[in-house]
C-alpha cells in the first residue's frame, strides 16, 4: 500500500489528469487481477480470455522480440502495454535519441493494480518524456497521441506492444492504428491549408484582434436545454430551408460558412453565424448581407476587411491551431478555452457547441457529398454544378441508398463529425439534412418531425443573447490587448537578434566550405548551430507559439535536404541547407510580424 501512495501522490502532485482518472474509478474493462510471484508477475482475466501479461519463462527474451526491428534512433516512441516496466531499462540503453515516450493503459483495473509495486516515478526520472494515457477509449487515445506527436510527424513514430494485451483487449489497438491512419490523411489537408494561410493569417489576426468582441466561453451553459440547429449550405437545405422561420423562437439558429448567405437571400436570419475562413473570397458570402440581425461568431483568422463593416454583435473564439493568438490570449483574456479546428467550419461549430453545453444538437443542409452534382443550396453566391466524373471523387450511397459522389474533404469532415459525437454521446444528435451521407451517432428525422417533437417549447432567445452581452465589460480589453501585443514585440526582437547570429555562423560556414575547408571541422560547427535551437526555446513565444506554427515549414525543408547516406560533404550539404531553410524561414515569419505589429501601434479600430 505504500507503494500506491507513493505513486498516486506523485500523479496529484505532477500528472493531474492522470491522478483524475484514478481516483473516478470508472473502469472501461471488468477484469480480474491475479498477482503471481510476488507481483513480479500478473494473471488477468478478461472477456473469458486469460494470460500472463509476461513471459513465465523469460522476459528478457520477451522484450528483445518487443523491440525486435525497430530503430535505434526513433525519437518517438508507443508502448501499448508497459506491463511491470520491464521494458524501461531496455529502452533506456537502447534509444539513446528518444525524445518522447506515450504509454498506453486501456484497463484502469490493471494500472491500479500495477500502481501497488511498481515505482512510477522512478519509471519517469528514467524515461524522461513520458506521457500516459490511462482508461481512454481509443478514439480518446488516439487524439492525446496526436497532439502530443502531430508537430513532430516529420522524425516519424516507432510503435511497439505488449502480446498479451493484444490478447487480453481484442481490436484495441487495431482501433487506434486505423484511427492514426485517417488523422494522418486529414493532415494532408490540414498541412496544406496552414502552409497557405501562413502568412495571410498574421495579417488578418493583427488587423482583427482590435475589434470589440465577447470571448466566447461567456456563453457557456448560458441557454439551458434550449435546442441548437447547426444549418449547412448542402442542396438538401432546400427542402427545409423555409421552416426555420416558423422555429426562431424554439430553436438557436446557427448558419456557417455558405450557409450565411443562402440564409440571407432566402429572408431568414439566424441568431449566430459562424465564420473562420481567411481568404478574400469570403467576401463573397457577406456581401450585401444583413449584418444588423445576427451575432457573428468568428476567429481572428477570418478576412480581416469584414469585421469593420459587420454591424452586429460579435463573439470572437480562439482555434486550437491558431498558436499566435492561443499564446496572446492568456495574457488578455486570462483563459486558454479554445475550439478544435476541422476539416470545416461546420466541424468548428459543432465543437463549440459542445463545449458550451448544449444537450440537443439538430443538423441540416449537412449532405457531405454533392446532391444531384450540387454543392450549394439555392441563395449561395454561386451555382456553379460539379463534374463528378472527375477522379478525385467518390462514389458512395446516400440515406436513402443513391448513388451521390463525394470526396475526401467531405469524408474527413464526416470521420470528424463523427469522433465529436462518440466522445459526447450523452449530447442528443438529430440529423435532419433529409439527404447526403448518413452520420453515424445521429438519428435521422425529417425536419417536419422534429418540430412535432422536439421544438414545442418557446424562448425568448434573443433577450437572453442580448443579455449575455450587455453583462460583460469590455472596457478593459483594448489595454490588455495593446499591452500583450508590445510585449509580443520585445520577444521578436530578441529572437531576431540570435537568429541573426545564427544565420552569420551558417554564412561563414558556407564561405569555408566554397573554399575547399576540411568537411569534419565544418560539420562540428554545424553541431555548434544546432545549439541555437536551445537559445531560442527559452523564448517562450518561439516554444509556444512560433515554432508550431512554422511546424510544417521545417518539416518541409527536413524532407527536402535530408541525407542519411555516409558521403561527408553530401551530409555537409544537407545539414547546412536545413539549417539555412530554417533560419531564413523564421527571419521572414519574425519580419512579418514585426511590420504588422508597427501597423498595430498607428492603426485606429
Amino acid at each position: 500500500m505504500e507503494m500506491y501512495e507513493k505513486n498516486l501522490r506523485f500523479f496529484k502532485e505532477n500528472l493531474s489528469v492522470v491522478y483524475e482518472d484514478i481516483m473516478r474509478e470508472q473502469y472501461k474493462y471488468n477484469s480480474l487481477i491475479y498477482k503471481v510471484g510476488n507481483g513480479k508477475n500478473l494473471l488477468v482475466e478478461h472477456n473469458g480470455r486469460k494470460c500472463y501479461i509476461h513471459s513465465i519463462y523469460d522476459t528478457n527474451r520477451e522484450v528483445d522480440i518487443m523491440f525486435k526491428g525497430i530503430d535505434r534512433n526513433t525519437k518517438n516512441l508507443l508502448i501499448f502495454g508497459i506491463g511491470c516496466g520491464y521494458a524501461v531499462d531496455y529502452i533506456v540503453s537502447n534509444f539513446k535519441k528518444l525524445e518522447k515516450v506515450i504509454i498506453v493503459e486501456p484497463d484502469l483495473n490493471l494500472f491500479i493494480t500495477l500502481l501497488n509495486f511498481i515505482d512510477v516515478q522512478g519509471l519517469l526520472l528514467k524515461l524522461k518524456h513520458i506521457t500516459f494515457i490511462i482508461n481512454k477509449t481509443y478514439i480518446e487515445a488516439t487524439s492525446i497521441i496526436w497532439s502530443c506527436l502531430s508537430a513532430g510527424m516529420k522524425d516519424g513514430v516507432s510503435i511497439v506492444y505488449n502480446i498479451s494485451y493484444r490478447t487480453l483487449y481484442p481490436g484495441y489497438l487495431e482501433s487506434v492504428m486505423g484511427k492514426w491512419s485517417k488523422y494522418l490523411n486529414g493532415t494532408k489537408v490540414n498541412i496544406a491549408t496552414n502552409d497557405s494561410f501562413l502568412y495571410t493569417w498574421p495579417v488578418n489576426i493583427f488587423r482583427n484582434i482590435k475589434q470589440e468582441a465577447l470571448p466566447i466561453e461567456e456563453l457557456i451553459d448560458k441557454f439551458g436545454d434550449i435546442p441548437i440547429i447547426l444549418v449547412s449550405a448542402g442542396p438538401s437545405l432546400n427542402k427545409n430551408m423555409h421552416l426555420l422561420k416558423k422555429i426562431k423562437n424554439k430553436a438557436i439558429i446557427v448558419a456557417v460558412g455558405s450557409a450565411i448567405k443562402i440564409l440571407d437571400s432566402n429572408g431568414i436570419n439566424p441568431h449566430y453565424r459562424f465564420a473562420i475562413d481567411g481568404g478574400d473570397e469570403e467576401e463573397n458570402i457577406f456581401k450585401n448581407i444583413d449584418t444588423y440581425s445576427s451575432t457573428l461568431v468568428f476567429s481572428d483568422e477570418f478576412y480581416y476587411k469584414i469585421l469593420p463593416k459587420y454591424k452586429g454583435k460579435k463573439v470572437r473564439m480562439v482555434l486550437d491551431t491558431t498558436h499566435l493568438l492561443r499564446y496572446m490570449q492568456k495574457d488578455i483574456f486570462k483563459s486558454k478555452f479554445t475550439i478544435k479546428s476541422g476539416f470545416s467550419v461546420a466541424n468548428v461549430a459543432l465543437d463549440a457547441f459542445i463545449k458550451l453545453g448544449f444537450k440537443k444538437i439538430i443538423f441540416i443542409g449537412q449532405d457531405l457529398c454533392y446532391t444531384e452534382d450540387s454543392l450549394y443550396a439555392k441563395g449561395s453566391w454561386t451555382s456553379e454544378k460539379i463534374d463528378v466524373s472527375m477522379e478525385k471523387y467518390i462514389k458512395t450511397k446516400d440515406v436513402f441508398n443513391k448513388r451521390v459522389y463525394t470526396d475526401s474533404s467531405f469524408m474527413g469532415m464526416k470521420s470528424l463529425f463523427e469522433d465529436m459525437i462518440e466522445m459526447n454521446s450523452e449530447i442528443e444528435y438529430i440529423n435532419s439534412t433529409e439527404g447526403g451521407l448518413y452520420i453515424e451517432g445521429t438519428s435521422n428525422k425529417t425536419f417536419e418531425h422534429v418540430m412535432r417533437e422536439d421544438l414545442l417549447k418557446e424562448y425568448d432567445i434573443e433577450k437572453i443573447i442580448t443579455d449575455i452581452y450587455e453583462e460583460y465589460n469590455f472596457s478593459q480589453n483594448s489595454d490588455k490587448i495593446y499591452n500583450t501585443v508590445i510585449n509580443v514585440d520585445l520577444e521578436i526582437n530578441e529572437l531576431l537578434i540570435e537568429n541573426e547570429k545564427r544565420i552569420k555562423i551558417l554564412k561563414k560556414i558556407n564561405r569555408y566550405k566554397e573554399k575547399k575547408m576540411g568537411v569534419n571541422r565544418l560539420i562540428s560547427e554545424l553541431d555548434y548551430v544546432k545549439s541555437f535551437e536551445d537559445i531560442l526555446e527559452k523564448n517562450s513565444f518561439y516554444k509556444v507559439s512560433l515554432k508550431n506554427a512554422l511546424a510544417s515549414k521545417f518539416s518541409a525543408i527536413y524532407a527536402n535536404f535530408y541525407y542519411s547516406g555516409t558521403n561527408k560533404i553530401e551530409e555537409l550539404n544537407s545539414r547546412l541547407n536545413i539549417e539555412f531553410g530554417k533560419a531564413l524561414e523564421l527571419e521572414k515569419y519574425l519580419k512579418l510580424l514585426k511590420s504588422l505589429i508597427e501597423e498595430f501601434k498607428t492603426s485606429d479600430v
